[in-house]
């Protein structure tokens, strides 16, 4: 039997790496959720900031981890970087992540890192079974990326599916991650869902997504899987939606079989197990997208899901502001967001989306 683990987004800057630098010796994950990460052949997640002393962020909005927080995920054995955040602090950040990971024993995917790379895969032997994994972004989500490298592995890329194709044929399995979709929106939209099912028309067997933040949903593709966001794993979000959270453990033994963990965000940052009701809450959320993934109308419905999943996540965020953060939190919050208020009226009220 072999036991693979997947999580959501990791960011390990601003809050989480201000508890991390207050705190000698302290793990924000859980003793039973690091059990579930130890009982695992292979742990994958979507490291979703660089890691870096020497480089700092571009501009305000910018994320940027010390090298000693890698100590709380010391027990992935590979981190996807093909994010809208790697460049945070631009390319010597990126060098510099790299250089830690490996430093800490871990394998990265999802960059190129000279003009003589080419997108090939992460193969690894487990069990007397090989796996290939292949991490991407699609275009929205690769920013501040200079013309040299490293470069962010493209999802829509012809020698990406060209090396999935050439790869599922000498391999037992091909998992492919890929960061895409709307932020906050835990429905796919048709075309990034099209683009998760060409993947496995080209041989892969599992697709995860990652980048919505909020947790999403499954569908069986022919004889594929494809999983739609486990939400965040460890990040400082102010919303309830985004602490409810998910591990994916997959198992293979004479055939595939899959499983959710539901997990949750405490105040303090801590990654804990979900108790019983907030349990069956996350996992029922999951099964109603999971369901509305097998409408054969999915397409004609998405504009009213995403409008609707849009406006609750505002609700969510304004209310765990008030009551977490008091009135006067949440009036300089709106005051610093009013620019945004024409986009946000638009998608809700007009049903804009990507």
């Amino acid at each position: 039997m072999i036991k693979f683990v997947f999580t959501g987004d990791i960011m390990l800057a601003r809050e989480i790496g201000k508890k991390l630098l207050d705190s000698n010796n302290i793990q924000i994950i859980s003793e039973r959720v690091s059990l579930i990460l130890d009982e695992a052949d292979f742990c994958i997640g979507n490291l979703e900031c660089p890691v870096s002393e020497i480089a700092l962020p571009i501009n305000s909005q910018g994320f940027r981890a010390l090298p000693h927080s890698l100590n709380q995920i010391k027990k992935f054995d590979l981190l996807t970087l093909s994010n809208n955040h790697i460049f945070d602090c631009g390319k010597l950040g990126a060098l510099d992540t790299i250089n830690h990971i490996k430093l800490n024993n871990i394998l990265f995917s999802g960059l190129l890192i000279d003009e003589n790379s080419y997108i090939q895969p992460i193969i690894k032997n487990v069990k007397g079974k090989n796996f290939a994994f292949f991490s991407c972004s699609v275009e929205d989500c690769i920013k501040n990326q200079e013309d040299y490298f490293p470069k962010i592995i493209e999802a829509t890329d012809n020698c990406l599916l060209d090396s999935i194709k050439k790869t599922c044929k000498n391999v037992d399995y091909s998992i492919v991650t890929v960061h895409g979709g709307n932020e906050m929106i835990p429905y796919p939209q048709p075309s990034f869902r099209k683009l998760c099912q060409t993947y496995i028309e080209n041989g892969a067997d599992i697709v995860i997504t990652t980048h919505p933040h909020v947790l999403g949903g499954y569908e069986k593709y022919n004889s594929g899987h494809i999983f739609y966001s486990l939400g965040d794993f460890i990040f400082d979000a102010e919303s309830y939606l985004r602490r409810k959270c998910a591990i994916l453990r997959i198992t293979i033994c004479d055939q595939l079989r899959w499983e959710l963990i539901p997990t949750t965000i405490t105040k303090n940052f801590e990654i804990i197990l979900a108790e019983v009701n907030l349990r069956d809450s996350i996992a029922g959320k999951f099964d109603e997208i999971s369901k509305s993934l097998s409408s054969a109308k999915y397409e004609e419905i998405y504009p009213k899901l995403y409008k609707r999943s849009l406006a609750i996540y505002q609700i969510d965020r304004l209310k765990f502001k008030i009551q977490n953060k008091g009135f006067l939190h949440l009036f300089g919050f709106i005051l610093s967001k009013l620019y945004l208020i024409p986009f946000y009226f638009k998608s809700i009220i007009k049903g804009s989306y990507k």
